[in-house]
């Protein structure tokens, strides 16, 4: 056996139940057999999960053969689960993408919570990392976008972050690994796959080096992102309230400082992290400039930045519906309705479709209750342990609209459906759009 690639053994340590997500792929077969000869090293156990999406059906029991033949051969424990990941994205009104990645993950979290494994290894590699820097160059992202891909995230490590793809593949053919091809990432529609194929190519001609130099840039900005939080952190010492800031400092603040100084109010206050976008930063801004006493803005999901005696507030309060998170409002068919910063839609044209007959009205929109659950692609889940594997802190749950009719819960905010419900290519559908209001998508 041959280890040639060297990976950051500080992401594990001694007694560490390690979790691979193994596709089949050339580098998940790569992270999963190299992990598997270093765990004695390491002093850690090795196991691995594969989950087959249904977007390539014709594919996927020889990819599954395949993982399971790699866990065999290394000895390791494999787990494997199937699931319908187009059908899942239309019903619930997002991309195949964005689908098929919380399915995999809600799979793996699964097999980790079961088999209580203390973390995830994706094999997420170099190249990945430039192609996501360069995609959040595209879509004008601030500094923390141009950090990349962390190479650990919660209970996430990606231990072949720093490694090539060339380096993967001189591994695989010296230990003589069997891998498949995903024919998906040759296709030009997904952006991904467009820089990767399309726009490095041409970069590298430029600078053969590409990879190296956007590792230095992401460093470099990982380092000023970090002083610009400490920055703003600094900046509100000596405060009687937190989520309060004077306006003399916020005014005087470098323009740079701003958005990390009323990311942190507002987190303070109890919104999730990194809540607020650049649109916020401006509003905010012309807010505090203006500085008249009693204005206020709304920015969505219950959070409120107003201005008061003592400077500048961020809190979650009564927002434009005039509803706190306790409120409760009946849904009218074709009309919006403000709800907390959210705006929400019986009937449009846009949103989550529902079997129409499977609706048993009224529709109404209120606050979390004690022992709520939705129904999910794997069984019900309590809205308790749903926002707390969403990371919503606890001060902001009761902002967070729950669309429910007689049955049961439809809809919590944009972050769960009733999976059971929705529309499935028959009888007639009813969509029910709900969003954030005041620019909170990115």
């Amino acid at each position: 056996m041959r280890n040639r690639i060297n990976i950051n053994k500080s992401l594990f340590k001694r007694g560490d139940r390690v979790l691979c997500a193994l596709s089949g792929g050339a580098d998940s077969v790569c992270l999963t057999h190299l992990l598997a000869s270093l765990r004695g090293e390491l002093g850690i156990e090795v196991m691995a999960a594969h989950y087959s999406h249904g977007i390539r059906p014709e594919a996927a029991e020889f990819e599954r053969e395949l993982a399971r033949d790699l866990c065999r051969s290394v000895d390791i424990p494999f787990f494997t689960e199937s699931g319908d990941a187009p059908s899942y994205c239309a019903s619930h009104g997002i991309g195949l993408e964005e689908g098929a990645r919380e399915l995999r993950y809600d799979f793996l979290r699964r097999v980790k919570a079961e088999q209580k494994c203390t973390l995830i290894a994706t094999a997420h590699n170099l190249g990945d990392n430039s192609e996501t820097v360069i995609l959040n160059l595209t879509r004008g992202s601030g500094l923390g976008g141009l950090r990349g891909i962390p190479e650990k995230n919660g209970d996430v490590a990606r231990p072949l972050l720093a490694v090539s793809r060339e380096e993967i593949e001189d591994y695989n053919r010296e230990n003589c690994l069997a891998f498949a091809t995903d024919l998906s990432n040759f296709d030009e529609k997904y952006s991904r796959n467009r820089i990767r194929r399309l726009v490095i190519p041409e970069l590298k001609k430029l600078n053969p080096s590409l990879d190296a130099a956007l590792t230095g840039m992401v460093q470099r900005a990982a380092e000023a992102d970090d002083f610009l939080r400490l920055s703003a952190r600094s900046l509100l010492k000596g405060r009687r309230r937190s989520g309060e800031c004077s306006l003399e400092r916020v005014n005087t603040a470098h323009p740079a400082l701003r958005y990390y100084l009323y990311s942190l109010l507002a987190e303070e206050a109890g919104a999730p992290p990194l809540c607020l976008t650049s649109a916020h930063v401006e509003a905010v801004n012309r807010l505090a400039a203006e500085g008249r006493v009693s204005s206020r803005l709304d920015l969505g999901g219950g959070l409120v930045c107003a201005v008061t005696y003592d400077g500048l507030s961020f809190y979650i309060g009564e927002e434009r519906s005039g509803l706190t998170g306790g409120g409760e409002a009946a849904l009218e068919y074709g009309k919006s309705l403000l709800w907390n910063g959210y705006e929400i839609c019986l009937g449009g044209d846009k949103g989550v479709a529902f079997a129409s007959e499977e609706i048993e009205p009224p529709v109404i929109v209120r606050a979390r209750r004690q022992g709520d659950r939705i129904n999910m692609p794997y069984g019900s889940k309590s809205l308790k342990k749903l926002l707390i594997e969403k990371k919503i802190p606890a001060s902001a749950r009761d902002a967070i609209p729950v669309i429910c009719d007689k049955k049961g819960i439809l809809m919590v905010g944009n972050l769960a459906k009733d999976s059971q419900r929705c529309y499935k290519d028959k009888g007639v559908p009813l969509k029910i759009e709900c969003g954030r209001m005041s620019g909170d998508e990115e």
